[in-house]
């Protein structure tokens, strides 16, 4: 059992004994030597003549961060003089304070990772290893991400930030699919189908499914 917290901690539970195995901290800065880095990248134009750049299609896709020191900086919280679960806003209306810390983990398939999101880092997710309790990939992208899930069969993780492209990670590499034209969907959602072969994507108002080859 994975439990996160609001001190940026995921902590491995032992169902058997409700005691704790295993403590997973999300760090303010991680080493690109030593943990595989991806930051996604938009806007690149390929070739290097004027010419060449005038012709291409903008490149969409990943970059292997391997600077010493990398820093991931939190979200600060606003802190209220008077706590309350609810905060006031404009026209009278209330609004609930904004989520803070570990707000979502899963597991793979084969319960040796686990992937985490901290509200406070809305465009990172962090891949750990369990049998290491180490941070094995950190993924970071230009905008929050809506969703992340595991391959049911395969040590494969997707995760989208609500635009009409797919991110994947796998323990060898990280890369971008971009969604047919004739597919448009700002995912928000995804979920695989149980046999790992198709993906459905969805946004508020459609969804389209995907088949990997």
């Amino acid at each position: 059992l994975a439990v996160g917290t609001h001190t940026h901690t995921v902590y491995i539970l032992n169902t058997s004994n409700g005691k704790v195995s295993g403590e997973l901290k999300i760090p303010e800065s991680v080493s690109g030597c030593a943990v595989q880095y991806y930051r996604e990248q938009r806007g690149i134009l390929a070739g290097t003549t004027i010419a060449e750049k005038l012709q291409a299609q903008p490149e969409h896709k990943f970059e292997v961060v391997s600077e010493e020191m990398i820093e991931m900086k939190f979200d600060e919280i606003v802190t209220e003089k008077k706590s309350s679960n609810k905060t006031a806003t404009k026209g009278g209306k209330e609004r609930r304070p904004r989520r803070y810390g570990v707000t979502s983990v899963k597991w793979s398939h084969d319960n040796t990772h686990l992937a985490a999101m901290d509200s406070s880092l809305p465009l990172i997710v962090t891949v750990w290893n369990i049998p290491s309790n180490g941070l094995t990939a950190v993924l970071e992208l230009t905008c929050a991400v809506k969703t992340f899930n595991w391959h049911p069969s395969l040590l494969r993780l997707i995760l989208a930030s609500g635009d009409s492209s797919l991110c994947m990670w796998e323990s060898d590499g990280s890369w971008i699919i971009q969604l047919p034209s004739q597919c448009s969907v700002n995912v928000m959602s995804s979920s695989w189908a149980s046999d790992g072969n198709a993906v459905t994507l969805a946004s508020k108002d459609s969804y389209c499914i995907g088949y990997l080859e």
